[in-house]
């Protein structure tokens, strides 16, 4: 199915409708989004979660080789609003969650390349120092998988070890020492992985330094504080977004007010939750929906392109330029058809639109 979703691709750039699908969402905002880079030892092939510094590095060569503008996501939403033009094809940089990772290399990469980027960053792990228990019993687990190994484990251990880590009711020891014991069963060296600080946040001394030392490059939005909106009641998200406005606000000592925009964590929302950040000071919500954002987008919903590893930079091209998206969004041969100058353009259109 990859191989030929690639020959599919490689036939439309061929045939011109990369350039096609680039002119016709010219006044569309690609908002990226990205998490962390994998530093654990035990190597990975990515994900959307976590990628690879010399991955994540070369995406940015690519938007700057390809000719998309990077721009500030106020820029963005003030383009959304109607209210200022922005360069054709712009792309805005997001950058979920707090991992010391994107410390460490995404910040560093950005500033090279002076590309300016929000981080939606939730607190309270922020706060908290050792590896973020649910996730990193989650990648032991995937790591473990990906070994295809055939040695006897107790899967009943596993499983209800993997529930207690994972379980953000019980205390943060309670979840650590579970994820610990989980990486043992499992053949997995915990302590390096801690050494490593692989699961860990950043400090809120490196977020604020990393600010500072931005040449204002780096902006800090809002993801929450737990990094859920719990039942979405209007008093969960209230309860949510003030105390992860109190805590940024005290990290780099910045009005409460200022902060103005959002990110669903794990791209959980409903329109429900959607009205009632409006009414909470907030400019703009983002998702985790694939999409390309357009004037008359709901402010509140904004989709997102999903970067990750996974992805070939033909992939890539293809989400940059608004084909995949227009694939997404017609899934139909209409739109294609009125593109074509010969024959030649693609000798398979419906196989297109199956693929996305």
């Amino acid at each position: 199915m990859k191989s030929r979703k690639l020959q599919v691709l490689e036939t439309a750039k061929r045939s011109g409708l990369f350039d096609a699908a680039r002119r016709r969402s010219v006044a569309g905002v690609r908002i990226l989004t990205y998490h962390g880079i994998w530093t654990s030892p035990v190597p990975f092939a990515g994900d959307s979660m976590f990628m690879n510094a010399k991955a994540f590095e070369r995406r940015l060569e690519l938007i700057k080789e390809w000719g998309y503008p990077v721009i500030t996501l106020d820029d963005a939403i003030a383009s959304l609003n109607g209210r200022m033009n922005l360069p054709a094809n712009s792309i805005v940089l997001t950058i979920d969650d707090g991992w010391l990772s994107t410390y460490q290399h995404m910040f560093p990469a950005l500033k090279r390349h002076r590309m300016p980027a929000t981080l939606y960053c939730d607190t309270a792990h922020l706060l908290s120092r050792g590896p973020v228990a649910h996730v990193a019993a989650m990648y032991f687990t995937k790591l473990a998988k990906k070994r295809k190994d055939t040695a006897e484990r107790n899967r009943s251990t596993e499983k209800t070890l993997t529930a207690i880590a994972t379980d953000r009711t019980r205390t943060h020891a309670e979840r650590i020492d579970a994820t610990e014991e989980l990486a043992h069963v499992l053949g997995i060296d915990f302590d390096e992985h801690v050494r490593r600080q692989a699961f860990d946040y950043m400090t809120p001394t490196d977020l604020a330094e990393s600010v500072v030392g931005s040449d204002g490059l780096l902006s800090v939005e809002l993801h929450t504080h737990n990094h859920t909106l719990q039942d979405m009641s209007r008093e969960a998200i209230q309860h949510e977004l003030s105390r992860n406005r109190q805590v940024l606000s005290e990290i780099l000592r910045r009005p409460e007010n200022s902060f103005r925009h959002f990110a669903y964590p794990s791209g959980v929302f409903s329109q429900d939750a959607a009205r009632i950040l409006s009414t909470m000071g907030l400019q703009s919500a983002t998702t985790t929906v694939q999409g390309i954002a357009k004037l008359g987008s709901s402010l509140f919903t904004l989709p997102r392109l999903c970067d990750n590893e996974m992805l070939t930079e033909l992939e890539f091209e293809a989400e940059l330029s608004g084909f995949a998206d227009w694939m997404r969004r017609s899934r139909s041969m209409m739109p294609l058809a009125r593109l074509q100058s010969s024959k030649t353009v693609l000798t398979d259109l419906s196989a297109v639109c199956t693929l996305w």
